[in-house]
């Protein structure tokens, strides 16, 4: 968090993290290809659980940063009574990626940018 300038915070609650390092694994326990991150909130809009559904079958340079990043600035937005859009989640998270994973979501853009294309619409990050 201070590489963005941002305070640590201490999580409202604990972090459910569960790890599989096969993938075919994986895909089979919860029907998905990569990690992810779910965050759920109460009635009032608060942190009631979060759980990273991750695929560890990297470094865990490599496999634990982007998701963990997400759950810090979720529990930093409740924290301070925030609201960052999407775009500052998804950008974040992945900057503070390896610098392969950086470059590879450079050259996914690379193309739509090129040809003018769209890229994407988005709301606030859990609305």
């Amino acid at each position: 968090m201070s590489r963005w300038g941002l305070f640590d915070v201490d999580f409202s609650i604990s972090c459910k993290i569960i790890c599989v390092d096969d993938p075919v694994l994986f895909e089979k326990l919860f029907n998905l290809k990569q990690t992810k991150v779910e965050i759920r909130l109460d009635d009032q809009g608060k942190i009631k659980e979060t759980i990273i559904f991750l695929l560890a079958n990297k470094n865990p340079s490599h496999s634990i940063p982007i998701p963990l990043t997400e759950v810090c600035l979720a529990e930093f937005c409740q924290k301070y009574n925030t609201n960052f859009g999407w775009w500052t989640f998804r950008g974040i998270s992945l900057l503070n990626g390896s610098l392969d994973q950086i470059r590879n979501e450079i050259s996914r853009i690379k193309k739509p940018i090129e040809n003018d294309d769209l890229l994407f619409l988005a709301r606030d990050c859990w609305s």
